[in-house]
């Protein structure tokens, strides 16, 4: 049994799940059950013995072997099939439908004059349900205006609101390393960060700095927090005293990846000069140059 990783269209949702199918990367699949099936693409396939459980740490089946049971209980009543090529242009067909309708709908909510940010528009699989994902910062009554999409577009409607995070997954869009976002690239589901993961790193809080294209806080300052906390563990804090060759100094600053400390010393005078001090592996200093 091969366990692969899907991205179905429908709900914008990245998920994992077993099959017998001999599937690769970028093959079209139906899933779903008998009420509804959602067109979805492979975007990685997992080796049986060891998978990526939650984007970062690899870990062997067997210790995941209730995991994976439950997982495999979730998938029962869902079916998986390869997408043969009418189904795909079906799905492909819908989808230029949908930018199509995205245009009139934008017209139509200025006439309905509803205060919401259309998002995106998506045709489900059959042709029987139009779903329209929004955002808004205020309650809003769309009892009229779907009696009023229904009858104009012959479908089922769906007003679906959706947060900036998953706006943004929906957009898309390229992170501040010039490289595609996280969210959408490689990552399961969004990282919750918080402002400590980024005082671990001593990082400057500046919120503008350190967040997404989301306003959230960025998914990689998650990455190399435990780093930071290990080595942390053996290095002393911000106005610690720390013995050495020179005498007795006071941390001032702290460069956590290369365990070098900034101190304060006092000559015989009181003036102030400071060096620069190298922590080794057993906790030993060593004045730098």
């Amino acid at each position: 049994m091969n366990r692969v990783q899907i991205y179905i269209f429908q709900n914008r949702k990245k998920q994992f799940i077993w099959t017998d199918l001999d599937l690769k990367k970028e093959d079209y699949v139906l899933y779903g059950d008998e009420n509804e099936k959602y067109m979805a693409i492979v975007i990685k396939t997992l080796n049986t013995n060891i998978y990526n459980s939650n984007n970062f740490k690899i870990k062997e089946k067997n210790d995941k072997k209730k995991t994976d049971e439950k997982e495999k209980k979730i998938d029962i009543n869902k079916k998986i099939q390869k997408a043969t090529d009418e189904e795909v242009k079906i799905y492909l067909k819908n989808r230029i439908k949908a930018k199509e309708c995205f245009e009139s709908i934008l017209k139509d909510l200025n006439k309905l004059k509803l205060d919401i940010n259309l998002v995106d528009v998506f045709i489900n699989y059959d042709n029987s349900k139009l779903i329209i994902y929004y955002t808004a910062e205020n309650r809003v009554d769309f009892r009229e205006s779907v009696k009023y999409f229904a009858k104009k577009y012959k479908k089922r409607i769906e007003m679906v609101q959706i947060s900036v995070v998953d706006e943004t997954m929906i957009s898309g869009g390229i992170g501040k390393c010039g490289r595609k976002l996280c969210c959408i690239s490689f990552l399961a589901n969004p990282l919750s960060t918080s402002i400590k993961t980024a005082k671990n790193q001593d990082l400057s809080i500046n919120i503008e700095n350190i967040s997404g294209k989301c306003g959230k806080l960025m998914c990689c300052l998650n990455y190399e927090n435990d780093v930071y906390l290990d080595i942390k563990k053996g290095l002393p804090k911000i106005g610690d005293k720390v013995k050495t060759e020179e005498g007795i100094g006071e941390v001032v600053d702290i460069d956590t990846l290369k365990k070098v400390l900034r101190l304060k010393f006092y000559d015989e005078n009181s003036d102030i000069y400071f060096k620069k001090v190298k922590i080794n592996e057993n906790g030993e200093t060593k004045i730098l140059k």
